[in-house]
Formats: C-alpha cells, sequence, structure tokens
C-alpha cells in the first residue's frame, strides 16, 4: 500500500506538470449539498461496462441497498470492489448492501483500510470522497475527468485489488455447500473473528460452528488456515 501511495504521488506530480494551461475546471469539479446523491446515482444508472471502487463509511447514501448496481449487474456491467474492514463489520450494510451485491455477480475483495472512498465509472469518470479515516462527515465530492490524475486513481485501486483478499467464490464452488456455508467462505478472508461472522450472517456461534465443522470436513481441515488453502488450491475463490 505504501508502493501505491508513492505511485499515485508521482503520477499527480506528472499530471500537474503536463497539463499545463489546460483549465482544471474541465478536469475536475466539486459537488456538495443534496446534489451529491443525485450525481451518484445518475452516474451508476449510466454505468455501461465496468465499475471499479473503494468503498468505506461514511456513506452519501445513508450505507442503503444499491439496487442501481444489482441491476447493472444482471445487465452484464462488471464491479470490483475493494471493501475497508469496518464495511464489512457492519452487520446492517452488509445485509443489505454488499451480500446481496456479492450474491448478484459483483468481485469484492477486501483490506483493512482502503487509501480514499473512490468510484470509477467506465474508466471515463471518478467520484472522490473521504473516507471515515479522513473525516466525520461527507459534505463535497470530486469529479475526476479523463486526466493524469483519473489514471493514478486507477492505478491506485489496481494496486489495492493486487493487494486485497477475495470474498466473492468462484463458479468452482461445489454446488452440495449450502448458501450459508459459501457466506461463510466469503468472510473468512476478512480476517474478522467468529462472533462477527455469526453476527453478520445472524446465526448462533453454535450454528456457526456447526457448518465450520462440516466445511473442515469437505476439505479435510483442521483449522481456518488449512480450510484456505484447501480453497485458494481448488479454486474455490
Amino acid at each position: 500500500m505504501q508502493q501505491a501511495h508513492l505511485a499515485a504521488l508521482n503520477a499527480y506530480r506528472e499530471y500537474r506538470r503536463c497539463t499545463g494551461s489546460q483549465s482544471t475546471d474541465e478536469l475536475v469539479e466539486v459537488v456538495t449539498g443534496p446534489q451529491i446523491v443525485d450525481r451518484i446515482w445518475q452516474f451508476e444508472k449510466a454505468a455501461e461496462s465496468e465499475v471499479v471502487r473503494f468503498d468505506s463509511p461514511p456513506y452519501h447514501t445513508e450505507g442503503g441497498a444499491n439496487p442501481i448496481e444489482v441491476n447493472n449487474l444482471e445487465r452484464g456491467v462488471k464491479y470490483r470492489v475493494v471493501y475497508s474492514s469496518s464495511a464489512v463489520q457492519n452487520s446492517a450494510y452488509y445485509a443489505v448492501n454488499l451480500q446481496p451485491c456479492i450474491a448478484a455477480g459483483e468481485e469484492a475483495r477486501v483490506l483493512t483500510e482502503v487509501p480514499v472512498k473512490l468510484t470509477v465509472f467506465d474508466r471515463r469518470l471518478a467520484i472522490v470522497s473521504m473516507s471515515s479515516v479522513e473525516a466525520e462527515s461527507n459534505e463535497s465530492l470530486l469529479l475526476v475527468r479523463p486526466s493524469s490524475l483519473l489514471t493514478a486513481l486507477l492505478g491506485l485501486f489496481e494496486t489495492a485489488w493486487s493487494s486485497g483478499y477475495p470474498m466473492h467464490l468462484s463458479a468452482q464452488v461445489p454446488p452440495a455447500l449450502r448458501p450459508l456455508q459459501c457466506r461463510i467462505l466469503e468472510l473468512l478472508g476478512t480476517g474478522v473473528t467468529d462472533d462477527t461472522i455469526a453476527q453478520l450472517l445472524g446465526v448462533s456461534r453454535r450454528t456457526l460452528s456447526r457448518h465450520m465443522e462440516q466445511l473442515y470436513l469437505v476439505a479435510g481441515a483442521a483449522n481456518r488456515f488449512q480450510l484456505a488453502l484447501y480453497a485458494a488450491r481448488k479454486k474455490w475463490i
């Protein structure tokens, strides 16, 4: 992540050097107030091929469901999202947003923290705002159009994506696994505790332990580490 930050800084310096007399008004726009949510949904609906995102609280959209993403996934738009641990550990957000989007086909990974709140639509427009690490409230949004800065933001995302721990499962997961067991596998890579997994899934620790034992049996594993190795070897994730 330190290397990613340095790469972004270097790209930004190059962007400042190369833009010259080009008007920054055409490249970066600041959106404030009630327009923020409207613009976010406008860009989300207009996505055509790919959306990449750093997801971390707080949320302009109050952390609710995202039916637009689910609809976009159904019509073939690809989503790749890197979540912060704080996003995953929010049980309400996990239930109404994160898990339904993963179930609909979103590719998801997780890091302890993400460097910035970011969404890039079709590699043509980025929206940037502050994460909970940087601010208690979200009162402004930056729109970044094609430029060296946008290229730097995409590079930062790709570096973080390659470093993240997968949450989504592949099509090679055995159909015999129950949906709850698949969701347990999705959460194991996030590093959250068993108590948190049980809370996110709305089950008791006893129920979670029973399903974990069944997963260990399938994989011939004695612990989480061996289960993760087995899942990776079998290309479940």
